[in-house]
């Protein structure tokens, strides 16, 4: 047991008698002072009842006695007791005694409930802790004297046993007054040796601390010498103040810490292996609006520590408990949320640090209250975050300023280059707005460059964080382009349309256009400084040409840029009026010079242009979506026309259709197949459907269940473009196809390029491992179909056997 828990008890006893002249019987009362449950010992006579109750009063509430414990039997010291339960009042008052005074208590108090004590086991728990035995052990002038002894903290209470006459704690009796004295006693218990019978049974005891009636302790080490000196005496006892030195020194030490604890400015809370409570300071009680009653002895942390982090608190102390260990809370300091009484949430800065007191686990937490300190930083950080905005923002439109667009950009550039994509300044100069100014003065000027930004941030195709005011009426807008100008294109076509339509400031309209230049990363620079001159000089080619366009930095990307829009505006037109056309590639069996099948092909004859090459208008119809537009057009005439050919008693063998990325993709794609059969009168196994390898490694685990639906209806699957992508071995076992394409790209020189030779080998290896046919596209020369046959593959196609033809040319070739 540790000293300042014994100091705690020894404070919580309090001497409230006097010794009085007159009177030879007198005891000692004390009162040991234990909540709503406390103990009052000895109440002493009628002479000393005022006294005792006054000096109770001093110390706490009379109405707190439960328990008066009597040591003595002489009427005169039991007669206070009837005076004491009228102040009291408690219906549950109990009186503790020995068997010698046991009818002198049921004279005086009939209706009280009392107890016999007459053996060595007796107990009496009380609500907060104390669990007094009781030994009757006649000693001193008090024949059957009551001493407690509490088992749990090792301490004996003993009012007689370790009395003193003088407040010195100095006892010196001579020979004959103690002969007197035992000779006294031995009228009670005849050939008894009255001393050494009290204390064997002391000896008995597990103890550490023996706390007299004045509430002094005497610490373990001393208390067995004294015994043996007590044997040796033949006098009275001798107590001796050294004894008790130590402990006066240690509690003026926990005095001197409470004082430091209770004065500290920081809250301090300790609490123990069980999660209680110990220590809870002023600064706590101020900071959390809790009390002491409400906190200490109890499990109380839950009501300052936020919901969200009671668990990791709770199970780090339960850990350290169990392996010693911190797992990142214990030892460290913390800036957390707490709540106060009143709920209200509020930052506190929490440490914690370990100690271990007699094999018990405290853990002791530091708070300071840090919602100054935050405020203050909130407020610098604020104060920061406004001048690091005004130095980089435009104080008129909100949007970046100079400084922060060539930040900006140079991270883009270091994007693009990794990710080797292209990038874009658009330079945007506004038309005759000096002229505004002149006429309706600045004040307006600065409103309607205000209206023309919040234009440009609505804007679909533009992110936020790319738009620039560079100063006056020009802005800048960087466009990430992957890997074509289409997108390029596209935003300064939006920014053109944008301003087509009016923008009212107060009463005035205003239809405002302007000339856009545009410079490309890596092609025209690699700096953002470069970039942007650049783009402002093709800014005033843009004006030179008429204004309320664009223009490219280099001319011929301008021309490419027209041109993609006049690919993609005559398409629309063909498609509407079915001006696209099929043209037919055979297939042939290279061994057997047998026709085996036909590829259906887009083609695009236009009345000014004349025939456009698929690599034109292709990549503009998949950027722009009409890709399924011309997928289906091609589809359906090239079934109908299959139809047709079977029903003439002709055979085009399979037709094989490609489909593109978008097509297959298309929610409605099997619906529209299905329905594109029905109107064709095509039989699904003349079809034969090719999805290029890049296309089915997109998604392979969708593609597997679609290509599995298109399988089931009977037709043929393939898969084009073999080894230009990167198929897993694992997901092609599994897709439903029945024949790989080698690319065009592999064939072309066959078979002098050796890499290109082994690949083409692999592959047709490969098809014959998992039983699928292999056809070669591109075969343009007999040591080409030589190597091609040589290794396996058969089936060929290419203008060494037959160019892409329309269809009444392919009605001849089927007639042969």
């Amino acid at each position: 047991m540790d000293f300042i828990k014994a100091i705690e008890i020894a404070n919580n006893i309090y001497w409230v008698g006097e010794y009085l002249k007159n009177d030879s019987f007198q005891c000692h009362p004390y009162f040991i002072k234990n909540g709503n449950e406390s103990i009052l010992i000895d109440p002493g006579s009628i002479l000393e009842f005022n006294t005792v109750v006054n000096k109770v009063n001093q110390v706490s509430n009379l109405k707190n006695v439960k328990y008066i414990i009597l040591h003595h039997q002489d009427p005169d010291l039991c007669a206070s007791v009837p005076m004491l339960k009228e102040l009291i009042a408690r219906p549950d008052l109990q009186i503790i005694t020995h068997s010698r005074i046991k009818e002198l208590i049921k004279h005086f108090c009939l209706d009280i409930k009392y107890y016999e004590v007459d053996k060595n086991n007796f107990e009496l728990l009380t609500s907060t802790g104390l669990e007094l035995n009781f030994l009757t052990t006649p000693y001193c002038h008090s024949p059957g004297a009551i001493v407690t002894y509490e088992a749990k903290t090792k301490t004996l209470f003993s009012s007689d046993l370790f009395g003193g006459i003088t407040e010195s704690w100095n006892f010196f009796a001579d020979k004959d007054y103690f002969n007197e004295i035992k000779s006294f006693h031995e009228s009670y218990m005849p050939s008894k040796d009255i001393l050494n019978f009290s204390l064997s049974k002391i000896e008995k005891l597990d103890l550490e601390l023996i706390a007299p009636q004045h509430g002094s302790i005497i610490k373990k080490e001393f208390i067995y010498d004294l015994i043996n000196k007590m044997k040796k005496l033949n006098c009275g006892l001798y107590i001796d103040k050294k004894y008790n030195n130590e402990l006066i020194e240690i509690k003026e030490k926990e005095n001197f810490l409470n004082t430091v604890i209770e004065s500290n400015n920081n809250a301090i809370i300790s609490i123990n292996k069980n999660l209680v409570i110990q220590i809870y300071n002023k600064s706590a009680q101020t900071m959390f609006g809790y009390t002491k009653e409400e906190m200490i002895g109890k499990d109380a942390l839950n009501k300052i520590i936020p919901a969200n982090l009671r668990k990791a608190h709770r199970l780090a102390v339960i850990n350290f408990i169990k392996t010693k260990k911190s797992i990142g809370i214990i030892d460290k300091y913390h800036n957390i949320s707490a709540i106060r009484k009143n709920g209200e949430e509020f930052p506190i800065r929490i440490g914690f640090g370990v100690t271990i007191i007699e094999n018990d686990i405290v853990i002791v937490a530091n708070i300071v209250d840090i919602s100054l300190q935050k405020m203050q930083d909130e407020k610098l950080s604020q104060q920061h975050e406004a001048l690091l905005y005004q130095s980089t923002h435009d104080a008129l439109t909100g949007l970046p300023n100079r400084l922060l667009f060539f930040e900006r950009f140079e991270q883009t550039i270091k994007k693009a280059k990794k990710a080797k994509i292209l990038l874009a300044i658009l330079f945007l100069d506004f038309d005759h707005f000096k002229e505004i100014n002149d006429s309706l003065g600045h004040a307006i000027g600065d409103l309607l460059l205000i209206e023309i930004s919040k234009k440009l941030l609505n804007l679909s195709l533009i992110e936020n964080n790319c738009v620039s005011h560079l100063g006056g009426d020009s802005f800048s807008i960087i466009v990430e382009a992957t890997n074509n100008i289409n997108k390029i294109t596209d935003t300064a076509n939006s920014i053109l349309s944008l301003f087509q339509q009016v923008i009212y400031v107060q009463e005035h309209e205003f239809y405002i256009t302007c000339s856009i230049g545009i410079s490309v990363y890596p092609k025209d620079a690699d700096t953002a400084q470069t970039l942007l001159r650049n783009a402002d000089s093709a800014m005033y080619k843009a004006k030179e040409k008429g204004r309320n366009n664009y223009h490219f930095y280099t001319a011929d990307m301008t021309e490419r840029a027209h041109q993609r829009i006049s690919i993609e505006s005559h398409l629309r037109k063909a498609l509407k009026n079915q001006d696209l056309i099929v043209h037919y590639q055979a297939q042939y069996n290279a061994r057997t010079n047998e026709l085996i099948g036909m590829e259906a092909l887009a083609r695009w004859f236009d009345a000014k242009k004349g025939m456009i090459s698929p690599d034109k208008f292709i990549p503009v119809a998949e950027e722009t979506g009409l890709i399924i537009k011309v997928d289906r057009f091609i589809m359906l005439s090239a079934m109908k026309q299959t139809s047709r050919w079977y029903k003439e008693g002709l055979n085009p063998g399979r037709i094989a259709l490609n489909i593109s990325v978008k097509h297959l993709q298309a929610e409605d794609f099997l619906e529209n197949l299905k329905l594109m059969i029905k109107k064709s009168n095509c039989k699904p196994e003349y079809i034969e459907l090719e999805v290029t390898e890049s296309q089915v490694m997109s998604d392979p685990e969708h593609a597997i269940e679609l290509l599995k639906e298109i399988s089931n209806m009977g037709i043929k699957l393939s898969i084009d473009d073999f080894g230009t992508g990167y198929s897993s071995l694992a997901y092609l076992k599994r897709l439903p196809v029945d024949k790989l394409k080698i690319d065009r790209s592999f064939i072309s020189d066959l078979p002098h390029d050796d890499e290109d030779s082994e690949i083409v080998k692999a592959i047709i290896a490969m098809s014959k491992s998992l039983n699928l046919g292999v056809i070669a596209e591109g075969v343009e020369t007999n040591e080409q179909k030589d190597f091609l046959l040589s290794c396996g593959c058969s089936d060929i196609q290419g203008y060494l056997f037959a160019k892409p033809m329309p269809a009444d040319e392919v009605i001849k070739l089927l007639k042969k």
